[in-house]
């Protein structure tokens, strides 16, 4: 017995899973626990980590996936930061569109594991947070103005932040870790933005961080 899916007019909608082999899906339910719309995403070693809704009432999914990312229909928005499958596992954004058929699509990595593990979205921004084993990891992008950066991989694992528009163009994209191994659980709830914009993120790290005493808070 198979997953059970369900089409919904022009929802995004793939029915071919790999057989023994992890498959990503997402699934709505309406609010009296009727399923509206049921569907595999990505396919082999793939998996659906995090997902949050935008201003626009729009779904934002993030996970890992083993090849390419599914595209949209129609090719991927102008402007729009789209990077194709570097190896290894990637990280992976997909945005849907209000119909949730696809919208825009990236991976997120380099030629090792890399894992996209929450995503969250306020006013007009979307941030996603993971960990990668990659030294190659991309995107990487120094911050507008006096943001942090730290554009070289620490090593072991690091943490990753990465920061796009409501229309997918990239704002700002870093590392956060060490030699140490740092890393962030699979759908971790621990990444929440206030309403001033600050980005909280509670995660596992080594001995050596980058650790910045803030006024007021904890230390």
């Amino acid at each position: 017995q198979g997953l059970v899916l369900q089409p919904n007019g022009s929802a995004y909608m793939d029915i071919t899973p790999t057989v023994a082999a992890e498959n990503g899906f997402i699934a709505r339910f309406s609010q009296n626990g009727s399923l509206v719309w049921a569907t595999y995403f990505g396919n082999v070693l793939s998996g659906v980590h995090s997902a949050a809704i935008d201003a626009e009432g729009r779904l934002l999914i993030a996970g890992r996936i083993g090849h390419e990312v599914p595209q949209p229909t129609g090719g991927q928005p102008s402007g729009t930061h789209v990077q194709p499958f570097a190896g290894g596992s990637d990280g992976f954004l997909a945005l849907f569109d209000e119909d949730d058929d696809i919208y825009w699509t990236t991976c997120l990595g380099g030629s090792a594991a890399d894992y996209a593990s929450a995503a969250r979205t306020v006013d007009e921004r979307i941030v996603v947070v993971g960990h990668t084993f990659s030294s190659n990891f991309e995107p990487i992008e120094p911050s507008p103005g006096n943001g942090y950066n730290q554009e070289d991989y620490g090593g072991g694992s690091d943490l990753f932040i990465t920061e796009f528009d409501l229309n997918g163009a990239l704002v700002w994209g870093t590392f956060y870790g060490n030699q140490d191994p740092e890393y962030i659980e699979w759908g971790s709830q621990a990444v929440r933005m206030n309403t001033d914009g600050d980005l909280v993120i509670g995660a596992v790290g080594g001995v050596n961080l980058d650790i910045e005493p803030g006024p007021g808070w904890y230390f």
